[in-house]
């Protein structure tokens, strides 16, 4: 039989950690990752602008499938919709708009 030593780690009192939440427009479930390109698209539309994939090719230097895929992943997780005809539509959030901040 030998001895058991139990070694219990604490963060120094001077420590502070690190707030690594990232400011998300709208009420995204915690589980759900979502890409910067992501993010940045729902932060326009929140902000009032109309969007289509062109803007995440142009703004992120990316082919048309990558920006589809990506809009078609927010689109399954109910974040967002697209609204109006194929050639002039654009996309909307699906959240009230009231609780971002």
């Amino acid at each position: 039989m030998g001895s058991t030593v139990r070694v219990i780690f604490r963060p120094h009192p001077e420590f502070q950690e690190a707030d690594d939440t990232i400011n998300v427009p709208l009420n995204v479930p915690i589980n759900l990752q979502l890409n910067e390109r992501q993010l940045w698209f729902l932060e326009e539309l929140a902000q009032g602008k109309h969007l289509r994939s062109p803007a995440l090719v142009t703004r992120w230097n990316i082919t048309k499938k990558t920006a589809k895929r990506d809009l078609a992943f927010l689109q399954e997780h109910g974040l967002i919709h697209f609204v109006g005809g194929s050639r002039t539509g654009t996309y909307e959030l699906l959240s009230d708009r009231s609780d971002i901040k």
